[in-house]
This record gives C-alpha cells, sequence and structure tokens, in this order.
C-alpha cells in the first residue's frame, strides 16, 4: 500500500508515520525507520522518496539486479531520524557539524553509495570508535 502512496504522491511521501499509518489504513502506526534501514525507502530532506514505478512488467534478471550507486546528494540535511538514530548510540556531538565532515569527504573523493543515510550511520559509528581509541582521524 506505501508504494501505492507513493505513485500517487509523485513517489514523494511525508515524513509522517501517522499520516502514512492514516493514508494506507493501516491497524497500527507504520514503522518507516525500519523501512528506511532496509532501503525500501529512501529519507530525502523531511520528505521519503520511493523509485519512480513503471508500468512495464519487470523480468526475473531485471528484478535481481544491484541498486544503483549514487554520488553524495547535494543536500543532505540533518533529520529526525538521523538524530534519534545518534541519539541511540548516545552520541552528543554537534551532529550538524558530523554531517557537514561526512559530506565533505565524500564529495572530495567522488563517493558512490547505494544508501547514503547508512553511510552516514557508518560514519556516526566510526566517529564513537574512534574517539574511544583517541585517534585523529576525523
Amino acid at each position: 500500500m506505501i508504494w501505492l502512496l507513493a505513485s500517487q504522491m509523485d513517489n514523494k511521501i511525508p515524513n509522517d508515520p501517522e499520516w502514512i499509518t492514516n493514508r494506507i489504513n493501516a491497524k497500527n502506526t507504520v514503522d518507516i525507520k525500519v523501512l528506511i534501514e532496509h532501503g525500501f525507502l529512501i529519507v530525502d530532506s523531511v520528505m521519503i522518496a520511493g523509485c519512480k514505478q513503471v508500468d512495464v512488467v519487470e523480468t526475473e534478471t531485471e528484478t535481481e539486479t544491484k541498486k544503483k550507486k549514487t554520488i553524495c546528494p547535494i543536500s543532505f540535511p540533518v533529520t529526525e531520524q538521523m538524530i534519534k538514530y545518534a541519539s541511540s548510540k548516545k552520541y552528543a556531538k554537534n551532529l550538524d557539524d558530523l554531517t557537514e565532515g561526512f559530506i565533505q569527504y565524500h564529495k572530495a573523493k567522488g563517493t558512490k553509495n547505494v544508501c547514503w543515510y547508512s553511510a552516514w550511520q557508518t560514519w556516526l559509528r566510526n566517529d564513537i570508535e574512534w574517539k574511544g581509541k583517541g585517534s585523529r582521524w576525523r
């Protein structure tokens, strides 16, 4: 149902689980965090965007192909999900500074990733780990 909703909204859904729950008539609140973590939805500022749907029947080989890697997005704002994730890891530094460093590093390197949100989570976990080891890296 969520993909049908996305197709009706130009593949952009408000980042609001209760709104989504009401729109698809779900009995329980939709846990979009799980969908985001597994790459079914992509955080794009305050919107969640899915892939554009094509009305052509897919073949088996098309559904088995890897997701396309993209360069670092120009805009990568700190979202509520990112704040909650950092809080769950007991991260106390400034997330805007961390994210700025993340973006600058990956733009300079020309890094391509399938899921930039997951890459950011790894960046945050590494910052926590390296901080504990006294590393000067980052």
